[in-house]
């Protein structure tokens, strides 16, 4: 179950569209404002932590496909096999568990009992450990030397129970967020 809630999670980076902070950068010296052709660097996603069934899992087509599709709608085209590219894309996809814990005090309440006498009620503490997932999203654009002139990245709290089309809804929402400021605009 935490194998499928942290893959799940990984990839639900999306609950709300417009809450979603994007870090943008980019190399200023870089020339972004002519089409380029790309092609996958190897591997084409890395995932930190690997979990197994991650590598070659849907939710890894869903994520590559929307990559695709949203770098061809701003211009760029991907290569044929065999060709070399003016960029290489990587995702990188990070998912970090973490415990947070919440203390509720109950009793302690003061009675008063007959002359000037008080009764007070004994303290209780229970706490309650809550595990949230955490995912980053990161897409890196590297140039022909392997120097990295642009990386986009996004990360949120994301929850478990939604069906392949949500998933893969929340994906390419989460893609298009991650690439709307490429090409960088100076």
């Amino acid at each position: 179950m935490l194998q499928r809630l942290l893959l799940v999670a990984s990839l639900l980076l999306l609950a709300a569209c417009q809450s979603i902070p994007v870090d943008n950068d980019y190399n200023p010296t870089f020339d972004f404002s002519r089409p380029y052709s790309w092609q996958w660097r190897q591997p084409a996603i890395v995932y930190q932590p690997l979990l197994p069934g991650q590598s070659g899992s849907l939710e890894e087509q869903r994520i590559l496909g929307a990559v695709t599709s949203g770098l061809e709608q701003r211009g760029l085209r991907q290569a044929a096999n065999g060709q070399s590219a003016d960029l290489q894309v990587q995702v990188q996809q990070m998912t970090r568990q973490q415990q947070q814990y919440v203390t509720n005090y109950m009793g302690g309440e003061v009675i008063p009992m007959g002359r000037g006498g008080y009764w007070t009620t004994p303290v209780y503490a229970q706490t309650q450990a809550y595990t949230t997932v955490t995912s980053l999203l990161q897409i890196d654009l590297f140039d022909r030397n392997g120097q990295l002139v642009w990386r986009a990245r996004t990360a949120q709290n994301a929850a478990d129970g939604s069906d392949p089309l949500q998933r893969g809804s929340a994906i390419l929402k989460t893609v298009e967020r991650l690439l709307q400021n490429y090409p960088p605009r100076r």
